[in-house]
């Protein structure tokens, strides 16, 4: 069944279609603007989640024609399900050039949240000499929390620069650390690229230094994996491979697929399994139970999200057929044309180090324009999604902006100074073009000429958010009302 798929994929799509618009569900969409007009929306926020790529979304549905539960081989369905939900597994390790002797690959069905927290809660039983872990600054709280409350000690790496020029993890800093607590970290925690200001970190350089101290690395590539093509190791040595690598499906054009965790089979094939259930039983009596010895199985309780795995599978193996510098190269040219043209526009001050390598995530403010204030104005005017406060990673973003705040008016009320503390973000995708990147720019300079011929239609809420008193945004979707029709 898995080379039926591969056949189906291979058929419905060519290398360059993976950056056709029209491969991806969604970048049609229209909606009623403040204006009167309705215009198509711009999707730029895809580092808070993806648009489903359109190939992999139908070779997954032409597999619900043949859906069952996995874990049985005793007829045609079970056989084809669980053999599918093997094959998305070995797509996620053939992506991040994991050997499969070597690695697994385990599902969570919360994102790369309850993934982050699963290899917390692996990692966290061994080594238990070493009460302490490393996280660096910009991380998510996805990447952060869980290793804070299953540990004694932590402590955050900072970044090269401060402020808003604030660049990647500091390596320098990073061995001072190690050396401090030299035989007490279990290990660090750092990401692939900030959700913040998609800077890239150095995580292959990171794995050496955290191994020569005899430290593992657990690499969030929530933000990296659609971007950048990652490896678990990027020359093939053990010194600098990563040992737990993290992601979240959605955020690679797969909504609705589970969290990913790759993680070393010698790290945890002796550990308790981190969930128990049906499944990861060989045998249950009424006063004991014995655990399968083998993996992903032991790890493996209750059904899993078999359609969003295989879903995730299609669109990975789409992705590398068609080629990791093909997706690089599409961002690349869009970035720059942002990060040329962005830091020009009256008033706009984009946060993180603009020397050091970026993906097409890229956070600012608009001086005189509350973040949300502006991603509304955005919204409701230009039909372009962006995202706006602290992206989760209040830390790192409290550190970009710091300065700004203290530079605030002492007088402002509680609800402006709240209004004021977060930015803007933009993030690009393979489906955004450089007329999407135009229109953003054109809007911006409209705004920042005029900003009151679009602030004067806004009122600030009690809790620092703004309403646009001129213009109610009407629900563009009844779910209830599609259904009726399907009847």
């Amino acid at each position: 069944m898995n080379s039926v798929i591969e056949k189906d994929l291979l058929r419905n799509t060519a290398a360059s279609s993976i950056l056709d618009t029209q491969y991806f569900i969604g970048t049609s969409t229209q909606y009623l603007l403040a204006t009167g007009e309705y215009t198509r929306r711009i999707h730029l926020d895809s580092a808070a989640s993806c648009l489903a790529f359109k190939p992999a979304y139908n070779a997954a549905g032409a597999y619900l024609q043949h859906y069952s539960n996995t874990h049985s081989e005793a007829h045609f369905s079970a056989k084809i399900s669980t053999r599918l939900f093997r094959w998305s597994q070995e797509q996620v390790l053939k992506f991040v050039s994991a050997d499969a002797d070597k690695f697994v690959t385990l599902y969570s069905g919360n994102g790369a949240t309850g993934a982050i927290n699963r290899a917390s809660r692996l990692l966290s039983q061994i080594y238990p000499e070493r009460p302490g872990v490393l996280i660096s600054i910009m991380e998510h709280h996805s990447n952060d929390l869980p290793h804070r409350v299953s540990h004694d000690h932590y402590y955050h790496i900072p970044c090269v620069g401060s402020g808003s020029e604030a660049g990647q993890v500091c390596l320098a800093a990073l061995e001072e650390l190690l050396a401090k607590h030299r035989g007490k970290i279990r290990y660090i925690a750092v990401t692939g690229a900030s959700n913040v200001t998609g800077i890239i970190n150095p995580i292959h350089d990171i794995a050496e230094l955290a191994h020569s101290y005899g430290t593992l690395v657990i690499v969030d590539a929530s933000q990296l994996i659609a971007h950048r093509q990652v490896k678990m190791s990027d020359d093939g040595s053990a010194a600098r491979s990563i040992d737990a690598l993290c992601f979240s499906g959605h955020k690679i054009y797969s909504p609705g697929s589970p969290g990913v965790l790759v993680i070393r089979k010698d790290l945890i094939a002796n550990l308790a399994p981190t969930e128990f259930g049906g499944g990861m039983v060989d045998s249950v009596f009424t006063s004991d139970f014995i655990v399968q010895e083998q993996l992903p199985e032991r790890e493996e309780a209750g059904t899993p999200n078999i359609y969003g795995a295989v879903f995730l599978g299609c669109t990975l193996y789409s992705i590398r057929r068609a080629g990791f510098q093909l997706v690089a190269q599409h961002e690349t040219q869009l970035l720059d044309i942002l990060l040329t043209k962005l830091p020009k526009i009256s008033g706009v001050k984009v946060y993180g180090s603009l020397g050091v390598p970026r993906t097409g995530t890229v956070s600012f403010n608009l001086a005189g324009v509350d973040h949300e204030l502006l991603a509304r104005i955005l919204n409701d005017y230009f039909n372009i999604a962006v995202r706006n406060q602290c992206f989760c990673a209040h830390p790192y973003v409290r550190e970009l902006i710091l300065k700004d705040l203290w530079d605030l008016d002492p007088d402002l009320s509680m609800e402006e100074i709240e209004a004021k503390k977060g930015m803007v973000r933009v993030s690009l995708a393979l489906y955004n073009t450089r007329e999407d990147i135009e229109l953003l720019l054109n809007a911006l300079t409209k705004v920042a000429a005029n900003p009151s011929a679009y602030t004067r239609n806004y009122q600030i809420q009690t809790d620092g958010s703004y309403k646009n008193m001129r213009f109610m945004a009407e629900s563009h979707f009844d779910i209830e009302s599609i259904l009726n029709d399907c009847f």
